[in-house]
């Protein structure tokens, strides 16, 4: 095959993959949001409402909530969240998975965070929520 077809057909291939996944997106938008917004409310139980079986299986209500008030803790009150360069999305047969990372100014310092959001059957859970900061490794 001709270069030039090898590279017009990649670049449809890639066009086609970018464009879908636009109902996924939304659903992914709107969790991430009603997460944060729970989170900055101090919501904790409304948060974990929100969090995926596998994110449950491997942290307990209780362990969530005191991990999240470490960080407020440590960090104090945050400014909103602004999305970073750093996302990715993968769309398989077991779901629409999406990491985005963001930026959170702090009044102790910087906490970068990055959530992770799963789509499946229609419904949209928050996957993962990592958060670092050299504040959190400090006593």
């Amino acid at each position: 095959m001709p270069f030039k077809r090898v590279m017009w057909l990649g670049l449809a291939l890639c066009a086609a993959g970018c464009v879908g996944g636009g109902e996924q997106t939304k659903q992914a938008d709107a969790v991430t949001q009603r997460f944060i917004d729970a989170l900055d409310a101090k919501a904790y139980p409304t948060a974990y409402a929100e969090v995926s079986p596998e994110f449950k299986a491997t942290m307990s209500e209780d362990l969530f909530e005191g991990f999240l008030k470490r960080i407020d803790h440590k960090l104090g009150p945050c400014q909103a969240p602004v999305k970073g360069g750093n996302w990715r999305v993968n769309a398989t047969t077991n779901g629409y998975f999406r990491d985005q990372g963001y930026t959170r100014a702090c009044a102790k310092g910087t906490l970068d965070i990055t959530i992770s959001v799963v789509v499946r059957g229609g419904e949209a859970k928050i996957l993962g929520y990592r958060a670092t900061s050299p504040l959190l490794l400090t006593d």
